[in-house]
């Protein structure tokens, strides 16, 4: 039996800030795919790397929408050694804050950060090959 195909992966959020937003998740090499404007209220931003199968997309609308999640909601990039410093020297340079993560292991394998509305993004030293 054949597999089925592979969906392209949207994250969608609110945030507080859309320009903050944009440009520290730059800090991850994603750019600004697209952005719109006034769709029933709400206007956001589609950040990601042209052609990969996943992308994210942060909102605000009409009404306040705060960020929610747990400690143990996490985004996870994963990096080759050689690259690893680089992204984590590159996300303190656009205002993430390092946080300690609630699951040791990724303090052990990695660097957690921050965002502004409070996203944690690992920055995972270690290649991801499965």
């Amino acid at each position: 039996m054949a597999s089925p195909p592979v969906p392209t992966l949207r994250i969608a959020r609110p945030a507080t800030d859309l320009a903050r937003t944009t440009a520290q998740w730059a800090a991850w090499g994603l750019r600004l795919l697209t952005s719109f404007e006034g769709h029933a209220g709400f206007s956001g931003v589609v950040l990601g790397a042209p052609r990969a199968p996943y992308h994210f997309e942060f909102t605000v609308g009409p009404h306040p929408a705060s960020p929610a999640f747990t400690d143990e909601d996490l985004t996870v990039f994963y990096y080759a050694e050689a690259e690893w410093d680089a992204a984590c020297q590159s996300a303190e340079e656009l205002g993430w804050t390092p946080v300690t993560a609630t699951n040791p292991y990724w303090d052990e394998h990695g660097r957690c950060f921050a965002d502004a509305d409070g996203y944690v993004v690992v920055a995972a030293r270690m290649v991801w090959d499965l």
